[in-house]
């Protein structure tokens, strides 16, 4: 059978046009997907610095963002777009940031730049506390030491025991709690958990519509420890003290194969020595 070649027929004018508009937009499309507007997710200050970054693993040719209602709308204000920056180490993105400091009204806005829009956030006074109080009195709560054993836990060194119950574990993994530690001279130490107490009453009194009545069974919680952890002799009990949690060390093999058990005392280097 012979074989028969067909000539495409050529487009008209109209036809083209139309191709290349749905080329360009394709393009377009493309561009938009892979541009993205990052904002802070809290929110910002009304009186701080505000900032958006856009990125795009292609070049940047936006000079303007717009802030638009988050609800959607008009855009509030125009501002310009910073020069085209690359991240040292970080391949195949482009940076552009868009500084928003000089706008404070209050409010629910979005950053537009092109037809991509960024994910909501929100303008206004003490905004980050207001939104995350909750969640950092959630934190410490849960991090509670709740160790009946700490009822009558032994001094390392005596045949005395005490009742140290309450306050703060150090770790997700180690139940130790400590006033100090990490530190072994007579000043400026790390204050652990009288820090988190005297500040749980300090974030109440500064702005008690974020940190209510939660903050302040909270910070009884610290101070009841407190008192517990100060001796009739007038000294703070400064580190209750496992060996990180379950008898894990840092550096096993010096260690003999007692490591010692839970217990009030001071402890130095990594490999847990007591005092």
């Amino acid at each position: 059978m012979p074989t028969i070649f067909c000539r495409p027929r050529p487009l008209k004018r109209a036809q083209t046009a139309v191709a290349i508009i749905a080329i360009a937009a394709s393009f377009a499309s493309a561009f938009a997907q892979d541009l993205q507007i990052l904002v802070n997710n809290v929110g910002y200050e009304k009186s701080g610095a505000k900032r958006a970054v856009v990125q795009s693993s292609s070049a940047i040719a936006a000079a303007e963002a717009d802030i638009i209602p988050a609800a959607g709308g008009n855009a509030v204000r125009t501002v310009p777009l910073g020069a085209l920056v690359a991240v040292s180490g970080w391949s195949g993105r482009n940076f552009k940031v868009a500084d928003f400091s000089s706008f404070d009204t209050d409010g629910e806005y979005k950053i537009r730049v092109g037809s991509v829009t960024s994910p909501a956030f929100s303008i206004g006074e003490k905004v980050l506390q207001a939104k995350t109080g909750a969640d950092q009195l959630a934190f410490f709560k849960a991090y509670r030491s709740t160790d009946a054993g700490d009822k009558n836990l032994p001094i390392f060194g005596s045949d005395r025991k005490v009742n140290i119950y309450g306050g703060w574990i150090d770790a997700s993994g180690d139940e130790g709690k400590h006033i100090s530690h990490l530190s072994y001279a007579n000043y400026y130490n790390p204050q652990q958990i009288p820090l988190v107490a005297w500040a749980l009453l300090h974030a109440r009194e500064a702005q008690p519509e974020a940190f209510g009545a939660e903050a302040l069974a909270e910070a009884a919680w610290g101070a009841d420890f407190l008192l517990r952890a100060l001796s009739p002799e007038g000294y703070f009990y400064m580190s209750v003290f496992d060996n990180w949690g379950g008898g894990y060390t840092f550096d096993a093999p010096k260690l003999p194969d007692s490591k010692g058990s839970r217990e009030v005392c001071a402890w130095s280097h990594t490999e847990g020595v007591r005092s």
